[in-house]
């Protein structure tokens, strides 16, 4: 997915394309499977690395808040990360 159709698809859900938006969102995006906010969290320090784990639970939240994604319980109490209206694995 385009940056040009991450910054789109958060306008559409009347967001900022900020960079920590973006960042965020693309990596949801390129993982196309039910990621753990550890998991969301290091991908996007790789391109990102002064971004806080604060900073990303909150943009998580405000994305399930927008229904960009939506927040799923585990059989073993692990909170993983699903993409709404996407294909995945």
């Amino acid at each position: 997915m385009k940056t040009e159709d991450i910054q789109n698809e958060l306008s559409n859900k009347g967001l900022r394309a900020t960079l920590h938006n973006v960042a965020i969102l693309e990596v949801i995006r390129k993982l196309e499977n039910h990621p753990t906010a550890g998991n969301i969290i290091d991908l996007v320090k790789e391109e990102h690395p002064t971004i806080s784990s604060k900073t990303v639970y909150d943009v998580l939240n405000v994305f399930i808040d927008k229904g960009l994604i939506r927040k799923v319980k585990t059989d073993n109490n692990i909170i993983r990360y699903d993409q709404i209206g996407r294909a995945h694995v």
